[in-house]
């Protein structure tokens, strides 16, 4: 072997052990950035999930008859037992303010609980209150 050959070979034996004593130093930090990455990971996957099954029941709520509206509105009036529950109230009560116009006080509400800045009992709240108004269900 010559000189060249083993200056490269003792080069490389020391870049891999500081790589190693480096990894062995930082090892704490290495795994909690994998440990967030998987999480962040996740929360994407779970919001991709939930977008779609929004977009799922949007097509759902737009091919739906007006008789079958009719019934979950007097159901989701007597109280919302589920998460599809709260997508229809939601769902129905975009529709309902863009159907209405002088339905200023849902629209408000819609657009607010829309950028989370109301809770979704202000919501649900102002439905009800339209419902009584626009169809009389109690």
């Amino acid at each position: 072997m010559d000189e060249e050959n083993k200056k490269k070979i003792v080069t490389s034996f020391v870049i891999g052990s500081l790589s190693l004593g480096a990894t062995y130093f930082f090892k704490d930090e290495i795994i909690s950035l994998l440990k967030n990455l998987n999480v962040r990971k996740e929360k994407e996957k779970k919001a991709e999930n939930r977008s779609e099954t929004e977009d799922n029941f949007y097509n759902f709520y737009a091919n739906m008859s007006e008789k079958d509206k009719l019934r979950w509105r007097k159901s989701v009036v007597k109280g919302i037992t589920n998460i599809t529950d709260k997508m229809f109230v939601y769902i129905d009560s975009q529709t309902l303010s863009q159907t209405y116009s002088s339905l200023n006080s849902l629209k408000y509400i819609v657009d607010m609980y829309s950028m989370n800045a109301v809770p979704f009992e202000n919501l649900y709240d102002e439905y009800r209150k339209t419902l009584k108004e626009i169809f009389n269900i109690q």
